[in-house]
């Protein structure tokens, strides 16, 4: 897995409330559902999502086939605006300077996650869709269809095979934009997909399996997954990352290291996700412990005792004979002693910073 890079956008001062508004009673009330909606805003986040996705996408060099999108947001209602607002933008655009744009969902799903931050799963059942979101749906569906010489429907076995053949063309970058609302935010991988713009909260776990979509390894030009929120996710994003660290907590760096090497699709609830997290820290912190010992040329023995007990009180100490004991054979008269010694007592601080309080053994 890549690393993934968070862009917390702030173009819209006249929205700034509410888009770094955290409490889910007031963002559900419905005059600041409306503010979300405000077609001003609407028009200004496709504007600058048509302006940068080039760029993004690695697309801003003439020729360059770069990667594509996805824009996950907070409802129907949200979909439906910024489907008809890119169609809108785009309408005088040559048509291979256009962005093709797809939408999918299967029901008007809310801005609540529960208490991890799952995502709620959508299904290919639509019969749930009101009239006014089913009618958007078969619409959508319908300018695909011409797009791409389809057939498919919004009853249920068209729908599903609208999905997969949506799935397969996102894969192939036959779609350069993909809107959803809960669809594709879990389980879904496409390595052509780069970045993920995002009007919508999400938080814990749904947060991270959502920004995961964009971390899939391609090729050299995919160094990592872009994210672009136009919601003040920033501290969403740090109580994510810190959801896996207990007590004693271990460093952000491990954690991080966990998130980009771990397939989050393939973890069920927040404590199969820590299990998994503690698995993944103990055996880290056994091989950083080797990798230390061996580089600095240290006495194994004496190297491994004092590490352990420094874990147990959670910080390295120079008092005692203890760390001079780990040092490499050296008459303490050596000008070379005092630096040496510094200079391991430093690494192993640090090491027991990231690794207190994960157990394990070294």
């Amino acid at each position: 897995m890549l690393k993934f890079k968070v862009d917390y956008n702030d173009v819209r001062p006249q929205f700034r409330a509410i888009e770094t508004e955290q409490d889910e009673q007031v963002l559900t009330a419905a005059e600041n559902k409306q503010a979300l909606l405000h077609p001003d805003r609407i028009r200004e986040i496709t504007g600058y999502i048509l302006k940068n996705f080039p760029l993004k996408t690695h697309r801003a060099h003439m020729g360059a086939k770069g990667f594509n999108a996805m824009f996950a947001v907070s409802s129907v209602d949200a979909a439906k605006a910024y489907y008809e607002a890119f169609r809108e933008l785009q309408k005088d655009a040559e048509e291979k300077k256009r962005l093709k744009v797809a939408t999918i969902f299967s029901f008007a799903a809310n801005e609540e996650q529960d208490a991890v931050g799952d995502i709620p799963d959508e299904s290919f059942e639509v019969s749930a869709l009101n009239s006014s979101a089913k009618e958007f749906l078969s619409a959508a569906i319908g300018d695909y269809n011409a797009a791409f010489k389809t057939n498919y429907g919004v009853d249920s076995k068209g729908f599903q095979n609208y999905y997969r053949d949506l799935a397969q063309r996102v894969k192939k970058q036959e779609v350069d934009l993909l809107i959803v609302v809960g669809m594709f935010l879990t389980g879904f991988d496409a390595p052509t997909l780069n970045t993920m713009f995002v009007d919508k909260n999400l938080r814990y776990h749904g947060l991270l399996q959502a920004f995961s979509r964009t971390n899939r390894i391609y090729d050299a030009t995919k160094t990592f997954g872009n994210i672009v929120t136009f919601r003040d996710l920033e501290q969403s994003t740090v109580d994510s990352i810190t959801l896996f660290s207990i007590g004693s907590r271990a460093k952000e760096s491990l954690i991080v290291d966990f998130i980009n090497q771990t397939n989050l699709d393939d973890i069920g609830d927040k404590a199969n996700v820590i299990d998994a997290f503690f698995k993944f820290a103990q055996a880290e912190q056994k091989c950083e412990a080797e990798e230390l010992i061996q580089s600095e040329a240290l006495n194994q023995e004496e190297a491994r005792r004092y590490i352990k007990a420094s874990l147990k009180r959670e910080y390295a100490t120079e008092n005692g004979t203890a760390l001079n004991a780990t040092l490499p054979k050296m008459s303490p008269l050596n000008p070379q002693y005092k630096t040496k010694k510094q200079t391991v007592f430093e690494k192993i601080s640090a090491f027991v910073e990231k690794f207190k309080g994960v157990g394990g053994d070294i």
